[in-house]
């Protein structure tokens, strides 16, 4: 299943993992620590809002939302 989160890419699950595909093709895995970030956007929040989960969850939204 692929979900398009951006207008820029998908998230969609492989084997059990989570990838983030990317323009142009790039794709790469998310970790499971880092799988709290598209569950937290389930609903509609702020993306400042994601720093409740901690700087590093920050920092992963940032990268799936440039």
């Amino acid at each position: 299943m692929r979900v398009k989160v951006s207008m820029g890419g998908a998230l969609y699950k492989d084997e059990g993992r989570l990838y983030w595909a990317g323009p142009a093709g790039a794709r790469c895995a998310i970790t499971p620590r880092g799988e709290a970030v598209p569950h937290w956007f389930a609903t509609w929040r702020d993306l400042d809002s994601v720093l409740d989960l901690g700087e590093p969850a920050f920092e992963v939204a940032r990268h799936l939302n440039p």
